[in-house]
């Protein structure tokens, strides 16, 4: 059986079509992302057509059923989405704590019904990714900069979907930079690292990101500048730490 996996970005994209802020459906960015992990599964004989509902986790099926971002997303739900992703580990009794304890003033209640909104599944998303390098208090004090009032919208510097797109495409521009570094340092057989380079690279871009945002103050661009830095580099680690875990498993286990 294949593994469904997407990228940060095709998440996001996701996020974003449920919302209604794509003219790209839901069911045709899943199709994207079933597309991707066929290629990165190269032994794989499979196809589209192949596809049947044993083979789809169930969280796709129901989101390609979902009739409109008012629906809202459980905390199971969530937890489903959150570990299509790649380098993903989510458990549902880590973000129930999260939820009650550790998160509780930055994520709120649920917004729909006893679900939660997609705004707020974006927010979940993005605490596992910055838990690779922050701890709970940090997060919290990043997020309040960017979120405020978890029940007041329009308090927000950036909505939570918008910031975990403009980092999780970041990434997907990342990698291709850091593939183009090592090829141009190889053919000049540069000794010096590439990682000071790269990290220029992610600064500048996430004050693109963060300049395209007009309607505010300088200040304000400068705050999702660094958020957008620090959710990267976050991303990063927990890249790495997937990898160590890997390399632990063969090393003790097989």
């Amino acid at each position: 059986m294949e593994t469904w996996n997407m990228t940060r970005e095709q998440a996001s994209d996701l996020l974003r079509s449920i919302r209604g802020d794509l003219q790209k459906t839901p069911l045709s960015i899943l199709q994207d992302a079933w597309h991707h992990t066929l290629e990165k599964q190269k032994n794989t004989v499979m196809s589209l057509d192949a596809i049947n509902p044993i083979t789809v986790p169930s969280i796709v099926n129901k989101i390609m059923k979902m009739n409109s971002s008012q629906e809202g997303l459980s905390l199971n739900d969530i937890v489903a989405l959150g570990n299509l992703i790649e380098f993903n580990e989510y458990a549902i009794t880590s973000v129930q704590n999260w939820v009650k304890r550790d998160i509780r003033d930055i994520l709120g209640t649920p917004k729909c019904g006893k679900k939660y909104s997609i705004d707020q599944a974006a927010v979940l998303l993005i605490v596992e990714d910055l838990k690779a390098t922050l701890d709970f208090e940090s997060i919290r004090k990043l997020l309040k900069v960017l979120f405020n009032n978890p029940n007041d919208d329009q308090d927000d510097l950036i909505s939570p979907i918008d910031f975990y797109h403009f980092y999780a495409t970041l990434i997907e521009e990342m990698k291709v930079q850091a593939h183009n570094v090592k090829v141009k340092s190889m053919k000049k057989r540069l000794e010096q690292s590439a990682i000071p380079y790269l990290t220029k690279m992610i600064k500048n871009k996430a004050d693109e990101r963060a300049r395209s945002l007009e309607h505010l103050h300088t200040s304000e661009q400068d705050q999702i500048s660094n958020a957008l830095v620090v959710a990267v580099v976050s991303v990063q680690a927990a890249y790495y730490q997937s990898i160590a875990k890997r390399a632990l498993n063969a090393a003790v286990y097989l």
